[in-house]
């Protein structure tokens, strides 16, 4: 090859080596700092687009873990209304029973009473206004009692025995104390309170009565009332408070007792507590006071002694009242005795019981009547001997006498030296 073509070749080369360079630096190089400048543009809107996103990805999952927890309470409240108007319609259910015997009841007055009706418009009647406080508010229940059942309990004869429970057994008045406790079975729906709340407010009630001695009341020293008495009265001592609430406890469902201490008497209830307490047929009865606000079961006021009470279970069980007079010829005894059957559950095979006792307790004499069968209102006489030691302190006891042999509905006579 020539020198004059490779001269050429290598001019040719220069020549688009620099248009070459020059089309790279004019033209390329602008075109990839353009390029450059958008990827990075690019770069920075992704790494916004990115946090955006990010933040987005967060409120999501916040908002799905709120609408989560308002689904679970939701269904919470769903569960909520149901149980609410399951209770509504229990309630209503409850509040028709309750009309229901309360119209029963008003029912039972009528027949009892000869049918007359007993609405406070109608006939005459004893109405008392209690008010008490309870649970830091103020309570006030309208009592409202036929006077004729009124007159006829005021001017019933005394029970001569220290067993109280023919008082809370009489049948006459079981229909009243179960409308009295429709009362508390209104404020109980009233407020939602429970059974046990109802208890301590029965309870209260009660206690929150104006304690009377029978002496000012009565003008006698002992003068025990039944609960219609106690309720018109405006109270009593603690016999009468005593004989109410075992009414009203054991109308509500309750095994109750009466308990008896020396000069003063007492309630045993069968409920969940702790303290003072006595089994009784397996039954447990917690010592509850009457006379005074304040004292919860199983507490004793540190004047009375446990340790000497009796127990007098109110149970289905005949109630015996009787009346006796005794005539004496030195050592021997005849006492006249009249019994009535009191308790709305029939007497069969009872007897009277007569002895004559020392004055250690010891039996030294006794003689029974017949047997005998009482229903209700249904009433006996007897005329019993008794013959005692000479030259002895003694004294008569009266009793009746079951089919079990157990001697309950005790008296006594004053004790006497024979000759």
């Amino acid at each position: 090859m020539s020198a004059k073509i490779i001269a050429s070749i290598l001019i040719g080369v220069i020549i688009a080596g620099g248009a070459g360079y020059y089309y790279y630096t004019e033209y390329i190089i602008p075109q990839i700092e353009e390029l450059q400048d958008a990827v990075d543009q690019l770069t920075s809107d992704y790494e916004g687009l990115t946090g955006e996103f990010n933040a987005l990805t967060n409120e999501h999952e916040e908002l799905n873990q709120q609408l989560q927890g308002l689904q679970d309470e939701h269904t919470e409240l769903m569960g909520d209304n149901e149980e609410l108007m399951s209770d509504c319609e229990a309630l209503t259910e409850q509040y028709e029973q309750l009309q229901s015997e309360y119209e029963t009841l008003l029912s039972d007055y009528e027949a009892a009473f000869g049918g007359l009706d007993i609405y406070p418009g109608s006939i005459p009647v004893l109405e008392k206004l209690y008010t008490w406080e309870w649970d830091g508010v103020e309570r006030s229940i309208n009592i409202t009692v036929p006077e004729q059942l009124y007159d006829y309990y005021s001017e019933k004869e005394r029970y001569q025995t220290t067993d109280y429970r023919g008082y809370v057994r009489h049948p006459l008045d079981d229909h009243y104390v179960e409308a009295l406790l429709y009362e508390f079975n209104l404020i109980q729906m009233a407020e939602g309170l429970s059974e046990e709340d109802k208890t301590d407010l029965t309870i209260s009630f009660i206690q929150n009565m104006e304690y009377i001695l029978d002496l000012y009341s009565k003008g006698q020293t002992e003068y025990p009332r039944f609960p219609v008495e106690t309720l018109v009265d405006g109270g009593g001592d603690c016999e009468d408070t005593g004989i109410l609430m075992a009414s009203l406890l054991g109308a509500m469902g309750y095994n109750v007792s009466l308990i008896l201490l020396p000069d003063h008497l007492a309630v045993g209830v069968e409920v969940n507590a702790t303290g003072v307490h006595w089994v009784y047929d397996n039954v447990t009865y917690y010592y509850l006071e009457t006379t005074a606000p304040g004292w919860e079961e199983g507490e004793v006021p540190p004047e009375h002694d446990p340790e000497e009470a009796t127990l007098y279970p109110v149970e289905e069980m005949p109630f015996l009242a009787y009346s006796w007079t005794a005539t004496r010829l030195n050592n021997k005894a005849t006492v006249k005795i009249h019994v009535t059957s009191e308790g709305a559950v029939s007497a069969e095979d009872y007897r009277v019981w007569l002895a004559v006792e020392d004055q250690d307790g010891f039996i030294l004499a006794e003689t029974h009547s017949s047997y005998f069968d009482l229903a209700f209102g249904e009433e006996t006489s007897f005329k019993l001997k008794v013959t005692g030691p000479r030259f002895e302190k003694q004294r008569l006891v009266i009793g009746i006498r079951d089919p079990e042999g157990e001697t309950c509905f005790l008296s006594y006579s004053e004790y006497y030296t024979t000759r």
